[in-house]
């Protein structure tokens, strides 16, 4: 990934709404303030950081936070502009892609019904729920057969969801004992993917 979040897509844009008079630079420095804090938390630079970890960002309260903040300025489609520019260059991220258009929707919903931004379901290939189930369940061995997905963790645990036009089958096989922590952690990740699956067009 070539694109950093603060510095190629939240620089340019508040830039660009400060030129209009949108957005102040009293409030755009405070608002560069607050993103460097977040990018120094959740670390999600390309400088030394994981992109995905934008994904933790976008579900924080900071970023609910940032949100107030712009809401305090008047310039909510500042984060708008930010966040649509971001969903066209985080496209091989499935979990932020998803996290950018439960941001706008969040953002929809606190802006008076006239102003709402429009955020259509995504609909997801099966490729995309495969890295889907990679990044979640963490399992090295994830491969395609059609329309069904199979991940593995060494010889412990076997996964496979198969996704058919009006249903999902999931299965998940253990070979060795696991502790009830480790239990409940694996099948809310399961869960997850299975919300994802049924968004899957064949």
């Amino acid at each position: 990934m070539k694109s950093d979040f603060l510095r190629h897509i939240v620089n340019p844009v508040v830039e660009e709404y400060v030129e209009k008079g949108v957005l102040t630079a009293k409030d755009a420095i405070e608002l560069k303030k607050l993103l460097h804090a977040a990018e120094e938390k959740y670390k999600f630079s390309i400088y030394g950081g994981d992109p995905s970890n934008l994904a933790d960002y976008l579900n924080s309260s900071d970023f609910r936070d940032l949100v107030n903040f712009l809401k305090s300025c008047q310039a909510i489609e500042v984060l708008t502009e930010i966040l649509g520019r971001a969903r066209e260059v985080y496209v091989d991220y499935p979990l932020v892609l998803e996290a950018l258009n439960h941001a706008l929707r969040y953002i929809s919903e606190e802006k008076a019904p006239s102003e709402k931004v429009h955020v259509e379901e995504e609909q997801l290939s099966v490729e995309a729920l495969a890295s889907i189930v990679k990044e979640k369940l963490g399992f090295p061995d994830v491969a395609i057969d059609k329309n069904v997905i199979k991940a593995a963790l060494d010889e412990e645990i076997e996964f496979k969801v198969s996704v058919f036009k009006q249903h999902v089958r999931i299965e998940v096989k253990f070979k060795k004992t696991i502790d009830k922590k480790n239990l409940h952690t694996l099948f809310n990740k399961v869960t997850d993917i299975a919300e994802k699956a049924v968004r899957v067009r064949l």
